[in-house]
């Protein structure tokens, strides 16, 4: 046991968690199908997707960048994928198909499914000498032709934009044609041309000024009518041009790129050699041999080589010179064993491995043929600058490559699994002196590079398309996705180490000249993927590697294999390993979990302040004898300095035992007697991480966020955890994983909830193989029940993460019958919404059970969140009374919390939803305005709450609530309004008054909103509404009084209605005949039926009044059009002579009261508010 915790101290202590992933590390599988062929990516979590067909290429772009072998489609679909393709960017997948195809896709969980359907076997062509992306190769003439264009493009041709872009390492340009276009490409010399397949206009005058970079010039012109352009381009520059919709794009590259020479072949299947290239005419130089040694060691075995059986390599062929090759396989690395029962399989006897020339050579080995070798082909690297002491190495492949980077006593090797020709010369000249010495050490099968770089100075690995790319500058060189040697002495096939990396690729035997022994590398496509420190056994050490998995056999008698999901480490007799403890093993795994993130920090020791590990103790008793002999020292003490060191030790030991408050009273007694000890950064750190064991975020942060703690991983690390103790862990995740080792040496009662936090830090960040770690170390530990509730609760929240949502309900359900009151409430939270979001539960079941928490736990951030998140639930339920009244509680219960202002915003965008966006129509008028009186004080200020007041009243108006509208306009005058709105608004409350027969209160509200500076037209508006009161209060010589001098059509009908009610008809027949000619009642012509009863008013007027000459005067002027209205009747007795020769008075009224209503004021203002708002009428 013992043991075991130094190693989980160990194991800790040597890492810390940080940086960044370049892409996701996804496995590829194929399968065959009726009439397609099944690609399917393993993604180590959901991902989006789309997959379509450009021309003879099939692109995948997923919605993150991807890290995946493509070797497995190479060699499954091989009838159906000719070639894998470089791709734009890191996120997508293109591949060559043969024949006629399409494509469909789909995804399940976390994998997605690409078939590739229709798709026939054609024999595999070389391609033309022309770069056709998109279209079938033309006759090699063709694109000679585009030097001496026959005719410019006609004037009607499309036009085509062209649009350039400088990226890191090309110059982008876009042709964007209407359609679709395919095109070919043909390099002579500095000209590059374009051949597109029709007629266009392409504007490349920006192009033509060489402004764009790698570009000298351009210029356009026509072949058989269609568009060709011209681009002067460094011969020595690549170029990649390719179709994606309806754009071409053409990729051009920094001069010195490629040889100035044609393209090379298209690569063939794997199964064949791989072509040479144009370029490397001339046969490749053998690799140089050493002289043999005088004397041979004996030779290590490996595994024989027979499909389909993976490739075996040796461990320690001691026999080889200082420069030679040890014999090894030349085919590429088969197809592994598909599963346990295939790996099961007895395996051919080993071989002796043994240098070309050796002068003695066993029995065994003498009788095998020598491999033949793998051939060369010549890969491109080239250097560049990128900034001062930051170079980037790039090495570009056809084809997917494996690749190994560690270093070793001082030197850097990095080693590729495709046999290849590099120019070490141009690296170092590249190098711009952070590279001093390259050179390639021969190898059969792969391309081995010995460099060496000043002391510090590393490459950081990432990918490129198919390029691997070393950015060398002052770095450690750690994985960023370290791999574990796991012990399996019981395995069914005997005692093995095995490594877990996704398909490892070759393997490749060298030797260190430098050092003298031989060294195992196989390099690995997912990026980071290394060995974090030195693994050693009886029989073999695996070294730390940035990249891939490094052997240093120790015995003659080790086999390394690769297998589908890793590298597998046997021996020929029995390899001497021993089973290893959980708590090892989830110590060891947390220690890769937490480099997986650590970069650059990754495995240096964690700058600490405390030391705390010499106080654990295992039990009460020892706990109380060891608290005793403290106490007893602090009373044994002579003098301050004495006492001071007594009483920190004892304040260490009650900290490290989760004694918080007791550490809190030793730690005030320190400062009363030396009150600048408050200032040092191990008192500080003491007070505020007890003050955070407590829970008290406020205190904690006061002592933590200081100066002298800022310098310190340790200090570093309880900031952070202040920071998710005030709810704010997206923040604080960060650094809480990249720092979580600080935590290692900690004793079991600070190590539980320091390291629970961590893990919930990492499942914040997405880090699930972290928090997996951690979650695995915990468990290990013997947590108690609270502390379990704790773990169960993180455990959760991880297979939320995961997406396995039936096991993350069980565990928060687990933790809801637990007994940790703050864990239950925050799992019934998750729970919740989880349930929620998978659509089990409907909001308000969401409500429901949030508003059974209100009373669970009381008083904190968690209270304050509960809050807002069930006000929101409310609201979206249109429960706009209950979502308000919540959100109130919240900002009003926490005054000082710093989100206070986010619930505020929240209810005044809510109230302005539903008073000035209509949200609020959905209501019931009653219970609109009911609301609105609740919660009155979230009325806005200025024009948007005047505007809200104004809605608000016309609605109220609109349903006759006219007291309730009065008393909102009334308030409105008296407290926000000024100037001529005042006036306005105050009109407005009289026509209500009046609506509401309130003739006196109409008088007051206008009186008391009188302004200085009123228009015409609102002076005018006034004056009929006083004048109106007028009447109502029975003084109507009063109103027409306030009319005098008023023109127009609105005051002439109330001098009517006076004269009418008055009997005057001689003066009322005045004032209607100016209505008639004011509403344009014209004699003769067909009147509507407004007009019609004005006219029968004024017929009535005249005849009432005796004048006969009027009365005629109407017949002759509208007695035809009146007849075709429904006022004939009525006008003919008005009009007609009596045959008695008396007028029938008692006829008269009856008609008069037919027209009264279409001639009074307050008719025509009830009509224009029910057509519009109270509002549009002033």
């Amino acid at each position: 046991m013992r043991w075991s915790r130094t190693l989980a101290f160990l194991a800790f202590l040597a890492v810390a968690a940080g940086g960044d992933a370049w892409a996701d590390p996804v496995s590829v599988s194929v399968s065959r199908g009726d009439g397609y062929g099944r690609m399917t990516f393993g993604w180590p979590s959901p991902v989006g997707h789309i997959a379509k067909r450009e021309g003879d290429r099939l692109v995948v772009t997923f919605s993150r960048p991807i890290e995946a072998d493509l070797r497995p489609v190479l060699r499954g679909l091989s009838d159906l994928v000719a070639s894998t393709e470089a791709a734009p960017d890191q996120a997508t997948v293109v591949l060559r198909v043969k024949g006629d195809f399409s494509v469909r896709s789909y995804d399940t969980r976390s994998s997605v499914v690409v078939d590739i359907v229709g798709a026939h076997k054609t024999p595999a062509a070389p391609p033309p000498k022309t770069q056709a992306p998109a279209t079938q190769p033309k006759p090699a003439a063709k694109p000679a032709k585009a030097a001496q264009p026959s005719a410019e493009s006609p004037a009607d041709a499309p036009r085509v934009g062209v649009r350039t872009g400088v990226h890191d390492t090309f110059t982008r340009v876009v042709f964007d044609w209407p359609e679709r276009t395919d095109f070919a490409l043909a390099r002579d010399g500095g000209r590059t041309t374009l051949n597109f397949t029709r007629p266009g206009r392409a504007d490349v005058a920006a192009l033509a000024k060489g402004g764009a970079r790698h570009i000298g010039g351009a210029k356009t012109a026509g072949l058989d009518g269609n568009l060709a352009v011209e681009l002067a381009i460094d011969p020595t520059s690549r170029v990649n041009a390719f179709v994606t919709a309806s754009k071409v794009v053409v990729d051009v590259y920094a001069p010195g790129t490629q040889k100035a020479a044609p393209a090379k072949p298209a690569p063939k299947p794997e199964a064949q050699p791989v072509a040479q290239p144009v370029a490397q005419a001339e046969p490749a130089p053998a690799p140089e041999q050493a002289p043999v040694p005088e004397q041979a060691a004996p030779a290590a075995t490996v595994q024989g080589e027979e499909p389909p059986q993976p490739q075996s390599a040796p461990v320690d062929p001691v026999t080889l010179a200082k420069s030679e090759e040890p014999t090894a396989p030349a085919q590429p690395v088969t197809e592994p064993p598909q599963d346990a029962k295939a790996v099961a399989e007895p395996q051919p006897s080993p071989r002796q491995l043994q240098p070309q020339d050796a002068a003695t050579q066993d029995g065994e080995a003498a009788a095998k043929k020598p491999s033949v070798d793998e051939p060369m082909v010549e890969t491109r690297a080239q250097g560049r600058k990128i900034d001062e002491g930051l170079v980037e190495l790039k090495f570009s492949w056809d084809e997917p490559v494996g690749a190994a980077v560690f270093r070793r006593d001082g030197v850097l090797w990095v080693v590729f699994d495709k046999r290849a020709k590099i120019d070490t010369d141009a690296l170092i000249r590249d190098g711009d002196g952070l590279i001093s010495s390259v050179e390639q050490v021969p190898s059969r099968v792969g391309a081995v590079l010995r460099m060496v770089t000043p002391e510090g100075v590393n490459p950081n690995v990432k990918r490129s398309g198919l390029a691997w790319v070393l950015e060398f500058a002052q770095q450690p060189l750690i994985p960023t996705a370290p791999l574990q040697a796991e012990s399996q002495p019981d395995s069914p096939l005997g005692a093995r180490l095995f490594v877990a990396v996704p398909q490892p690729g070759n393997i490749i035997t060298f030797q260190d000249p430098e050092v003298g022994d031989n060294l195992i590398a196989v390099p690995v496509i997912p990026l980071g993927h290394g060995l974090s420190r030195t693994w050693t056994y009886p029989q073999l050490s695996l070294l730390p590697s940035k990249q891939g998995v490094i052997i240093k056999p120790l015995s003659d008698d080790v086999r390394v294999r690769p297998l589908r999901e890793g590298v597998e480490m046997t021996s020929t007799g029995t390899l001497h390993i021993s089973p290893v403890s959980a708590e090892q093993k989830a110590n060891v795994d947390l220690a890769s979990a937490m480099a997986s993130g650590a970069g650059m920090d990754a495995f240096r020791p964690m700058t600490r302040i405390l030391d705390l590990e010499k106080w654990k103790r295992p039990d009460l008793a020892s706990f109380n004898d060891t608290r005793q002999a403290l106490q007893n020292v602090i009373i044994a003490a002579r003098g301050k300095v004495d006492l001071e060191k007594a009483q920190r030790e004892l304040a260490h030991f009650y900290f490290a035992n989760g004694f918080s408050a007791e550490v809190l009273g030793v730690l005030g007694e320190m400062e009363r007697l030396r009150p600048e000890i408050k200032e040092e950064a191990e008192h500080r750190l003491l007070f505020g991480a007890s003050h955070w064991l407590m829970g008290r975020m406020e205190d904690a942060r006061a002592y933590l966020f200081h100066k002298s703690l800022e310098e310190t991983d340790e200090g570093r690390f309880w900031r952070a955890a202040v920071l998710a103790g005030e709810n704010n862990m997206r923040e604080a995740a960060y650094d809480l994983r990249k720092l979580g080792a600080v935590t290692a040496p900690y004793p079991k009662p600070l190590k539980m909830p320091m390291a629970t936090l961590v893990a919930d830090a990492a499942v914040e960040l997405g880090d699930f193989r972290q928090a997996e770690q951690y979650l695995e170390v915990l468990n290990v530990e013997e947590p108690s029940a609270p502390q379990k509730n704790q773990i169960d609760l993180v455990m959760g929240k991880l297979h939320v993460l995961k997406g396995e949502f039936d096991e993350a309900v069980t565990a928060f359900e687990s933790v809801m019958d637990g007994g940790h009151r703050p864990s239950r409430a925050k799992a019934a939270v998750a729970r919740a919404e989880l349930l929620l979001q998978q659509k089990h539960f409907t909001q308000k079941d969401a409500i429901e059970e949030y508003e059974k928490l209100r009373f669970v736990w009381r008083g904190d951030d968690f209270e304050f969140e509960m809050l807002r998140r069930l006000g929101g639930l409310y609201l979206d339920e249109q429960l706009y009374r209950e979502g308000l009244q919540t959100l109130r509680q919240a900002a009003t219960h926490f005054p000082q919390h710093k989100e206070k202002v986010q619930i505020t915003k929240l209810m005044s965008d809510t109230f302005q939803n539903l008073y000035l966006q209509n949200a609020a129509d959905v209501l019931p008028p009653v219970t609109a305005i009911a609301l609105y009186d609740e919660f009155r004080e979230l009325t806005p200020p200025g024009e948007l709450g005047d505007e809200m007041l104004r809605r608000l009243a016309d609605r109220l108006v609109g349903v006759d609530l006219l007291e309730r509208a009065a008393e909102l306009l009334e308030s409105q005058i008296e407290f926000r309004l000024k100037g001529d709105l005042k006036s306005r608004v105050g009109a407005r409350l009289a026509l209500i008054y009046l609506f509401n027969r309130d003739h006196k209160a109409v008088l007051k509200a206008l009186t008391k909103t009188v302004t200085a500076k009123m228009s015409d037209e609102l002076l005018t508006e006034r004056n009929l509404l006083r004048a109106q009161a007028h009447i109502g209060l029975g003084e109507p010589m009063v109103a027409l009084d306030v009319l005098s001098g008023e023109p127009g059509l609105q005051a002439e009908r109330i001098r009517a209605d006076i004269y009418w009610a008055a009997g005057d008809w001689a003066n009322a027949a005045k004032a209607l005949n100016k209505i008639v000619h004011l509403i344009d009642a014209k004699p003769r012509k067909a009147l509507d039926g407004q007009q019609a009863a004005m006219v029968l008013s004024l017929s009535i007027a005249y005849t009432l009044a005796g004048n006969e000459v009027g009365a005629s005067r109407m017949v002759e002027n509208y007695g035809a059009a009146m007849g075709s209205t429904p006022y004939a009747d009525a006008f003919r007795l008005i009009t007609s002579p009596p045959e008695t020769g008396l007028v029938n008075y008692r006829a008269l009224d009856e008609v008069a009261k037919k027209v009264e209503s279409f001639q009074t004021f307050m008719a025509e203002y009830r009509q224009r508010v029910q057509e519009g708002q109270l509002s549009a009428v002033y």
